[in-house]
């Protein structure tokens, strides 16, 4: 299965410079319907991520707003030239 939507890039104000984006409720609804029993003990989800062209394998991590952050690598972000207050469409697709 795979879903596409469009998000914005924000940045994690805590220690680290992590960037995210926050997976739209309704899509995080269908990727945790789907990934029943491969889910970590911590709810992650294992995926493989598209953003402009640029495909990696990553985990999704679950908010307490029930949906999933996207961390989105330095790498990617250089490559696709893309960062914070930035729209991407996101293709996502699970793993495992």
């Amino acid at each position: 299965m795979q879903w596409k939507t469009r998000v914005k890039i924000w940045l994690w104000s805590g220690n680290a410079a992590w960037h995210f984006v926050t997976i739209p409720k309704t899509v995080a609804a269908g990727i945790k319907t789907l990934s029943e029993g491969m889910r970590s003990p911590t709810g992650s989800v294992r995926v493989a991520v598209t953003i402009k062209g640029m495909r990696w394998k990553t985990s999704l991590f679950p908010t307490k707003e029930r949906t999933y952050l996207l961390p989105i690598k330095a790498d990617v972000r250089k490559k696709a030239k893309v960062g914070v207050g930035d729209a991407v469409t996101v293709s996502i697709e699970l793993e495992g």
